[in-house]
């Protein structure tokens, strides 16, 4: 495959911080990836931490 695609799914602010961490460390090593994100309740989480979150994955999707 010559782009793989990491799929996240995102139950809780703590999970989503942990996904932002190591798509970012993905991107710091040049890997070429999709991202991909599934959340359980969006709203349950931290504006600031999805937003973070949405500038390294800019595909989400609800439960």
């Amino acid at each position: 495959m010559p782009r793989p695609t990491f799929v996240h799914a995102l139950p809780n602010e703590i999970k989503t911080r942990d996904a932002t961490i190591s798509l970012l460390h993905f991107k710091e090593l040049g890997v070429s990836f999709l991202p991909l994100a599934i959340f359980e309740n969006k709203e349950s989480i931290n504006q600031k931490v999805l937003a973070r979150f949405s500038d390294v994955c800019e595909n989400s999707f609800p439960a």
